[in-house]
Order: C-alpha cells, then structure tokens, then sequence
C-alpha cells in the first residue's frame, strides 16, 4: 500500500499546530510541477519526520496516488475505498490544529481535480463495471472528509466539485453505451457478418459525434474543419491543383477569423456577465490602469491566476462608487477609443447557429425555438458525418 508508512508511525503521531511552511512549499512545487513521485517521498519524508499527518498534504498524496498508479478507471472504486480507510484511521490525529477547515477543503478540492482528469484521460479506454458503487464511494468519501470539520466543510459550490461530478456523469453515460454496445453485438451474432461491421462504423461515429458536441463550437467551426479534412484528404491523393483551391479557401476565412462566431458558446456567457458591469469595468480600466497598485496586481495575475483568485485580498479600490469617478480623470476620448472592451460594429452571430450547455425551461411559445434548435442539430450532425467520411475515407487520423 502506499501509505503503509503511517503505520510504522501511528503511535507516534501528534497534532502539530501548523506546518512547516519552508518544506510545505517544496512539497506543493513538486506536486505543481507535476513531480508527483518527488511530491509524494517529499511527504512521507515530512510525515516521518515531523511525526505528524498533515491533512492537506494527505489529500495531495491521494492524488499523487491516483496520477501514478491508477490506469483504468475501473479500480478508482478501489483506490476511493482505501483513501476513506486511510482518513477513518487518522480521524483525530491530523494536524493542523490551527485553520484546519481551510487546509481540507484545499485538500479536498486537490483530490476532485485529480478525480476528474483521471476519469477524463481513462474513461474511453474502459471495460464495463457498476458504475453505482464508484458513484457511493465518491459521495462517501467527501462527506467523510467534509465532516472531519466542525462545522463541516462546503465544497460541493466549488468548479472542482462540479467538473469532477461533470466527469462522472460522463462516465456513467459512457458506461450505459458500452452496455447497450454489448447487448447489440451479441444480438448482431446472428446476422451477416456486414451488419456487425457496419454497427462498429455506426457506433464509432457516434462516440466522435459525441466529443465534438462536447464542445462550445458553432456550426461555422465545424464548416472549417470540414475544410481542413478535405485539404488533407486532396493532398494524400497529390490533388495538388484541387488542395490549392481549398487551401485558398481556408486562408481567406482565417484572415477574418472572429473566435466569437466560431466559439459563441464561450463568449456569450462571458459577455452576458459583463452587460450588467460593463460601466464600472470600463470606468476601472481608465481610472486605474496606469497605477502602481494595477501594475502589481496585473503581475500577480500573470504569474499565478488561480492564486490571483484565490489568495489576493479584496483590494481597496473596489470602494469606489459612481461618484468617485469624474469626466475629468478620463483619459483623451481618441485614447479611450483605442481600448473599448466591446466593438460596437462587431456583433455575435445568429443564435439559432447553436445551443448552450444549460439548462433551459420551455415556455410556452418556445415550440418553434425547439423546431429551430431540432434543424439546426439534423444539419450539425450531417456536417459532422461529411467530416467523418472524409477523414475515414482518407484514412486520416482525426
């Protein structure tokens, strides 16, 4: 086991009041580097030696555990069991004593990050399990954890926790295909062995549909890359003349190229947040943006944004209200045209191009934006069959 090593000192632990920052920040380089055998010797040799278990540095060891041994999703179930095993002994014997709840739920929010890219890099490779019993591991283990702390820890409003449940949830619906592939293959047994193969074809191009829908792309994007797929399948066949034109075709559109027509599912949310702020942002940036305390700031931003966002205090001049404004600290209206956040001339596309991942209620009167959405899915999924035929065809690796 991997954490053996608390067993040869568990009559030997004691709750330290707070860690060493001087190794704690070695150990947490490591681990951001992505040193993961480093990180986790570095912990079991502060473990060791302090004679303590440092409830963040457990975590961060689950999840070394996790990126170095786990390499089919099938054994998570395992492994989520032994983290619990592992906690359920400690209970009482963790440290630190000061700020405990902040350092598990960094810890806490450590592991579901791991969980997720796992579940994410193995899942397509997986066979079929119950997938019921990973889904009660997963909820037992963080409701465990959370309770270590009184009061108990919220993590369930965190992007990590979502993104991890995200991730299961694909796997779930993963696992109902390969169920449902399973059933239709072994009935397929009896039938010409055309049907069999034709069913593989079928059920490739709908995992590949699948990935793609994933995505925030519109249609327009979609439209390039099945561009691209015909450039590279002209070439393969020394179509020179044919690849010319395409090629042509494809530089005039990247000339022009606006990420906000391609990706509206991105950008839309983002400009849908700053409508209700877009004033004050603005007013920020011509007040602020040439002071000491923004050049700082935006290299605190640079240098780590999640520590950006986590760590840095709420600054000062968020105090300021409309009044604090004047006309007068503007700068010169030909500078302030130069940094408008939005181009008035430039506008998203049509919105019956796409659909956004939320969840949206029907109202009445909504029939006919479901018929557009239901038209504009049938041509969606035709283009992304065009593309895949041409990539199979060419025997391009997509």
């Amino acid at each position: 086991m991997m954490f053996d090593f608390i067993d040869d000192i568990f009559h030997e632990l004691r709750v330290l009041e707070k860690v060493n920052p001087m190794r704690m920040s070695q150990i947490i380089h490591y681990y951001q580097e992505g040193e993961y055998s480093k990180a986790l010797t570095a912990i079991k040799d502060y473990s060791t030696e302090t004679h303590s278990v440092d409830i963040y540095l457990i975590f961060m060891g689950f999840s070394c555990d996790l990126f170095l041994n786990l390499n089919k999703v099938e054994l998570l179930n395992e492994m989520l069991n032994s983290y619990l095993k592992c906690l359920t002994s400690l209970n009482d014997k963790l440290s630190p004593s000061r700020d405990f709840s902040r350092a598990i739920k960094q810890g806490i929010i450590t592991l579901l990050s791991m969980i997720e890219l796992k579940i994410s890099d193995l899942m397509r490779s997986c066979s079929f399990f119950e997938y019921s019993d990973l889904a009660h591991s997963f909820s037992q283990l963080f409701e465990y954890s959370a309770s270590l702390s009184e009061p108990a820890v919220e993590y369930i409003s965190s992007s990590q926790y979502i993104s991890a449940t995200k991730s299961l949830k694909s796997l779930s619906d993963w696992l109902v295909k390969l169920s449902d592939k399973e059933k239709s293959e072994v009935s397929s047994d009896k039938v010409p062995e055309f049907n069999s193969e034709n069913q593989k074809i079928s059920n490739k191009k709908s995992v590949k549909n699948n990935n793609y829908i994933d995505n925030f792309a519109s249609n327009k994007w979609y439209h390039l890359i099945k561009k691209v797929a015909m450039f590279q399948a002209t070439l393969k066949d020394d179509r020179l003349f044919e690849s010319s034109i395409i090629y042509n075709d494809i530089q005039s559109e990247l000339t022009v190229f606006d990420p906000k027509e391609y990706f509206p599912g991105l950008f839309f949310p983002l400009f849908k947040s700053l409508a209700p702020h877009a004033k004050s942002i603005y007013r920020h940036i011509e007040q602020h943006s040439n002071t000491l305390e923004w050049h700082i700031a935006s290299n605190l931003y640079r240098s780590d944004p999640n520590r950006f966002l986590r760590d840095l205090p709420k600054m000062v001049e968020n105090n300021y209200s409309s009044d604090a404004f004047h006309e007068g600290d503007y700068i010169n209206d030909a500078y302030r045209d130069e940094r408008k956040l939005i181009d008035e001339s430039v506008s998203l596309i049509d919105n019956e191009q796409y659909s956004f991942k939320e969840d949206i209620s029907m109202d009445e009167g909504s029939e006919q934006i479901s018929q557009l959405a239901t038209s504009s899915e049938h041509e969606f999924n035709d283009l992304l069959s065009d593309i895949d035929d041409i990539w199979d065809s060419s025997d391009i690796n997509s």
